[in-house]
């Protein structure tokens, strides 16, 4: 069974997207690309001019669609921006019994508790990426499913991006026919694709070099520690 999904790469001097194919037996299968430059559509706080912006997402559009012979419908959206920020949150949940064994249910519950506080006025929140897991007394676990305990604790990387930046974004795709699935920090994705974990093991930094904006990524013993712009 596959799955297709677009993506777009908002910067401010480009955009970039494409259409993939997913397949459980094939792995991943671009089926087109297209890219045009933003002509001052979007400086660095923000979108600058709505209706320029309408027409180079039309124009990527067409392009897409001409190249795959698919009509697309909704789209993912990575965003670089200044003000993107970031904090880290911590949750607690707790078991009937030691003998429970964790889910993907009980991780859904102890993010949810972690997100589960004040948003920094004018933003919204578009990642909870966690850092590190504790199950009674293992410490620093990357993934406890499967494991049995009854206190589980967890430590989450907040990322937040301007309100007003992903309203102005979401209606200008709106205006061409696309439904935003989600809004996505573009350097984390990229960092999160490209590291192999050997390399996030042993402490890597990836640095992704815009027109406006540089932003860095660090990764050490499998954890993400550090996101700044």
């Amino acid at each position: 069974m596959s799955e297709i999904f677009t993506a777009f790469d908002v910067g401010t001097y480009g955009i970039r997207a494409a259409i993939g194919r997913v397949d459980e037996r094939q792995g991943l299968s671009v089926l087109a690309v297209a890219h045009d430059e933003v002509r001052g559509a979007i400086d660095q706080k923000g979108v600058a001019h709505i209706e320029r912006l309408v027409g180079i997402l039309q124009g990527i559009l067409d392009k897409l669609q001409r190249q795959s012979s698919i009509v697309i419908q909704q789209a993912w959206v990575g965003i670089t921006h200044e003000a993107i920020r970031t904090e880290t949150a911590n949750a607690i949940i707790t078991f009937p019994r030691a003998d429970h064994e964790v889910g993907w249910d009980d991780l859904l519950r102890l993010r949810e508790q972690a997100i589960h506080r004040p948003v920094p006025p004018g933003y919204r929140l578009i990642h909870a990426v966690p850092i590190w897991y504790r199950l009674d007394h293992r410490d620093r676990l990357s993934d406890p499913i499967g494991m049995s305990g009854i206190r589980l604790e967890g430590e989450y990387l907040l990322f937040y991006a301007p309100e007003a930046y992903l309203t102005a974004l979401y209606r200008c795709f709106e205006r061409v026919g696309l439904q935003v699935k989600g809004f996505l920090a573009a350097p984390l994705m990229a960092a999160q694709a490209l590291l192999t974990p050997e390399e996030k093991n042993t402490g890597v930094g990836y640095v992704d070099i815009g027109g406006n904006h540089t932003s860095v990524v660090l990764y050490h013993e499998g954890r993400i520690k550090r996101f700044v712009v």
